[in-house]
């Protein structure tokens, strides 16, 4: 029997194997009725919202806020946990970025720039719109909802390049090596999921993802052509 084949039969594959099925059933069975609450909080706040109550719309906003925080670390679970076939399709950076945009809820002080030109990228979409997600909304984290997030895009040889600039503080060099690590976190109840997932959807289109400071920029190349 090879190594492999002994790691897979062995009682702590089996148990990693349980674990991740337990997981995946509990996220899925949590979101359900997180959705229900995010129906009924829509709803009040539709009702109230020509009111001058503060101090509700306020708590019903800290209540949006509190679902969402919770359904984005089960999204994370999720997607680590899940193996999903690509669907690959020629699309427009700029069509992926606003549809990307429309999960975030961007604070006021925050300043997003597309970039000026589109360019086509052969990619799975949905896997592509939540790397861009992770990545801004770290980025907005970063900068405590206040700052400039530019996004360019252009091809280079082979490859089609996008970077994700903020004008954040910047990660500790002693964190550099590690933010792409399952489970790291320097964030407050993250799951240390988000860019380990980036990665692994970037490893599945054969491409690469790295970041520098000064200015915190994330550059992902994907290559033109996608064998399967």
């Amino acid at each position: 029997m090879s190594l492999t084949e002994k790691q897979a039969s062995s009682p702590g594959s089996d148990k990693f194997s349980i674990v991740g099925e337990f997981s995946s059933k509990m996220a899925h069975d949590i979101r359900n009725p997180l959705s229900v609450i995010k129906v009924q909080v829509d709803l009040l706040k539709l009702r109230y919202s020509k009111q001058e109550d503060k101090i509700l719309l306020d708590s019903l906003g800290r209540m949006e806020r509190a679902v969402g925080g919770i359904t984005t670390q089960l999204d994370d679970v999720l997607h680590f946990l899940k193996e999903r076939s690509l669907h690959i399709e020629n699309i427009g950076i700029l069509k992926i970025l606003e549809e990307s945009l429309f999960y975030i809820e961007k604070p006021e002080n925050i300043t997003i720039e597309l970039p000026t030109n589109d360019v086509t990228i052969l990619c799975d979409k949905i896997g592509m719109q939540r790397i861009f997600t992770n990545i801004i909304l770290n980025s907005i984290q970063a900068m405590n909802d206040n700052g400039t997030i530019s996004i360019q895009a252009f091809e280079q040889n082979d490859d089609v390049v996008i970077t994700v600039k903020d004008t954040g503080p910047g990660i500790p060099d002693q964190y550099m090596h590690k933010v792409f690590e399952p489970l790291f976190t320097t964030k407050r109840g993250g799951t240390g999921l988000g860019l380990s997932i980036c990665k692994k959807i970037i490893d599945e289109h054969n491409g690469s993802i790295r970041v520098e400071n000064n200015p915190t920029t994330f550059t992902i190349t994907i290559p033109k052509i996608q064998h399967q």
